[in-house]
């Protein structure tokens, strides 16, 4: 007697003993898992100018945004936002915050594994800038979700 492992196979899914003749359906993720990245484009040099870059991505195994994406950087005393831009994005700055958006439109979901385009943030670097300057930054989706991040940029002294 041969054994026929397909006709036997079982699978257990959601607590219940499938069948191999049975369809098993899986639900696909319908949540955004937002993700922000800040980055120093070169050295950081006091009484200098400096850029970052700031980008928002998806998670591969999450669903497509559907509304407006918030994000907010804050920059510590010494680096002082001067200009902030990027494609499809609106930007604000007030004192050391600089806030940005995405509108909700059919047309600018953000599909799964994917990114939008960057945020290009321009800074005064101070004289007076600590050397270890940290910058909080977050992204928040429709449903309230905030992505908190944090990240420590090395200030070099001035040449």
């Amino acid at each position: 007697m041969r054994f026929d492992g397909a006709r036997f196979a079982t699978l257990v899914a959601g607590g219940l003993l499938l069948g191999a003749n049975q369809p098993v359906a899986f639900a696909a993720p319908t949540s955004p898992q937002l993700t922000i990245k800040l980055v120093a484009e070169g050295k950081l040099v006091a009484d200098y100018s400096a850029v970052f870059r700031m980008t928002v991505a998806n998670s591969e195994l999450a669903g497509p945004t559907t509304g407006t994406i918030n994000t907010s950087q804050t920059y510590p005393d010494g680096l002082a936002p001067t200009s902030a831009n990027g494609d499809g994005w609106t930007c604000a700055i007030a004192g050391q915050v600089v806030s940005c958006h995405r509108p909700a439109k059919d047309t600018d979901t953000l599909d799964p594994g994917k990114s939008y385009p960057p945020v290009t943030v321009s800074v005064d670097i101070d004289s007076h800038a600590a050397e270890q300057s940290p910058v909080t930054f977050y992204v928040e989706t429709p449903d309230g979700a905030k992505t908190p991040s944090s990240k420590v940029f090395i200030i070099a002294p001035p040449t």
